[in-house]
């Protein structure tokens, strides 16, 4: 199916149900920041940071970068196995959205987190919504199936 965002590939399947679970599981199992609780305590959501703790404040990362933990391997292989990066990627950012939650409009730091960007919905579907930055008229909603 093409798709009407450049540059954008969309994979279904990507994890298992049982990998799901137990991702969550291990999640679940560590400390969760925002809702006013550091770092980023400003955030609304939920959320846990990998590789390196972005300030969503400072739009930058602060403290030193670190390697993935383990329970990313299987995501990291796999993401290398699809050709959609050459390396282990730097870091993961975890968010948890509850139903009717969105994030506002941004566009990600590449220059911190390199040149492609990956997204999982877990637990349940997502619209994601794109917005050319210089024609706003520009819109497409797409529909990232769980897992």
């Amino acid at each position: 199916m093409a798709l009407a965002v450049p540059g954008l590939t969309l994979l279904s399947d990507f994890i298992t149900e049982d990998e799901e679970s137990q991702l969550i599981q291990q999640l679940d199992e560590g400390a969760w920041a925002g809702r006013g609780i550091e770092p980023n305590p400003e955030m609304k959501r939920r959320h846990q940071h990998f590789g390196g703790v972005f300030s969503y404040r400072l739009r930058r990362v602060v403290g030193e970068m670190e390697k993935l933990p383990s329970m990313f391997d299987f995501l990291t292989v796999r993401l290398i196995e699809k050709g959609l990066y050459a390396h282990t990627p730097n870091s993961i950012i975890v968010n948890e959205y509850e139903a009717g939650q969105g994030i506002m409009p941004h566009v990600d730091a590449p220059k911190l987190f390199g040149p492609t960007i990956t997204a999982l919905s877990m637990l349940s579907d997502c619209i994601m919504t794109f917005q050319h930055v210089k024609d706003p008229d520009q819109m497409h909603r797409i529909l990232l199936l769980r897992h």
